[in-house]
């Protein structure tokens, strides 16, 4: 009975190894094929996964599914240095009862070797990719690809452009997922770039001809009322703050209630959403260069303008109808911001959103605090302009990024 219980145990797994190996098929190469002692050579995996199965990151998580493992071997040859990959997809897998990190429909990953001393002539390089598969319904247990691949060692001293340094940052695979200024940095380093992006666009987006000028005008009006005291003063404009916050952070709550857990990671794998994310960001810049402007209707900023009064409640209502009028300029920050949260979670929307705004509604509440700082800032001019262009850029920039996202799956 036991040997019949083995023989369907070990018919079972070898039935698994076959299904894993119809679902992804591998590519090796070496780069460079001809390498001196001391130097380094990347050796590139490309995984191609057939209809819904993926394959998981090589950092993926403790306590979930398998993570990708790539070892090398070799009489030549000391692997160095830790997987390279690209931005996985992060979704919340409720069968692990955590956020995974995976990739769908390829992928490539690489690795780097080290050429010891005298070993001239050819030589071969051995590896394995130990993985995990998985779909929609079902995973397969983890599986072994095996590969050899040649790599001409010659005589010479080592090239500085192959040594390995640990210090130096990896170089991302040749997959259309190459960085693209601090937006990209912000979409493959996760939550805190993101947030600290987030930081950095409400304070630029102080520097805008629709919300600059108008910063002074509304301290004074806190600071300059001869009825109330300065204890007074500056609660008004905390609560003038809250009314941003709550503006900004409001549209992040909406966004995120939309995507739900895992919407935000279904979006960022579909072509479809990164084209049309690629056109809304070229909209954005657009509106930067001053082509079009970005207006909320008339109609309700006239009814918003109406509400009077110094109660504090009234002063929430006109930071709120602050933040919608200076929508103009603040559209493509908030915009970008929304967008880039497709890359996350469904926290992103609603941290991001409350990060910018309290960038953003910073001033008001330190300058009523201190308002002999008022005689130091800027005045307003043309180079309120010049950060609107220089933004379109990086809006342009971003928009290069998602294009290559479509590109790469469509390839």
């Amino acid at each position: 009975m036991r040997i019949f219980v083995a023989v369907c145990v070990l018919m079972v797994l070898q039935g698994s190894a076959a299904l894993a190996q119809n679902e992804a098929s591998f590519g090796v190469m070496v780069e460079p094929k001809t390498a001196r002692a001391g130097e380094a050579v990347a050796v590139w995996i490309d995984v191609d996964l057939s209809d819904d199965w993926h394959i998981y990151s090589a950092t993926t998580p403790p306590g979930g599914p398998y993570p990708t493992e790539i070892v090398l071997s070799g009489e030549a040859f000391r692997q160095v240095g830790a997987v390279i990959q690209p931005r996985p997809i992060v979704e919340y897998d409720p069968n692990f009862e955590m956020n995974v990190e995976y990739y769908h429909p390829k992928v490539r990953f690489g690795v780097r070797a080290e050429v010891g001393e005298g070993m001239p002539g050819e030589r071969v390089l051995s590896g394995e990719v130990i993985y995990m598969l998985c779909n929609a319904t079902q995973c397969l247990p983890p599986n072994t690809y095996a590969f050899e691949i040649p790599v001409v060692v010659e005589a010479g001293p080592a090239r500085a452009e192959y040594v390995f340094s640990p210090v130096e940052a990896p170089a991302v695979p040749l997959d259309g997922t190459g960085s693209v200024a601090d937006v990209e940095r912000a979409i493959t380093e996760g939550l805190s770039a993101f947030l600290y992006l987030s930081l950095w666009m409400g304070f630029l987006a102080l520097l805008t001809p629709c919300v600059f000028p108008m910063i002074p005008i509304t301290v004074s009006f806190f600071t300059k009322q001869e009825t109330q005291s300065r204890r007074e003063s500056v609660t008004k404009s905390l609560a003038y703050c809250g009314g941003i916050i709550f503006t900004f952070t409001g549209l992040g709550m909406v966004l995120a209630a939309t995507l739900g857990a895992s919407g935000a990671a279904l979006f960022a794998a579909n072509p479809w959403i990164n084209l049309l994310i690629t056109a809304i960001f070229v909209a954005f810049a657009l509106a930067l260069f001053g082509l079009f402007e970005i207006r909320l209707p008339y109609g309700l900023l006239n009814k918003l303008n109406q509400v009077q009064g110094g109660s504090y409640g009234a002063i929430l209502i006109m930071g709120f109808t602050f933040s919608l009028t200076s929508f103009t300029c603040t559209a493509p920050f908030v915009g970008t911001l929304l967008v880039l949260t497709a890359q996350g979670t469904w926290a992103w929307p609603i941290l991001g959103m409350l990060v910018f705004s309290a960038a953003f509604a910073s001033p008001f509440f330190f300058l009523a605090l201190f308002p002999q700082s008022l005689a130091a800032l800027p005045q307003s001019g043309g180079w309120l302009n010049s950060v609107k262009v220089v933004m379109g850029f990086l809006e342009l920039a971003a928009a290069l990024k998602f294009l290559s996202n479509v590109d790469l799956v469509w390839q």
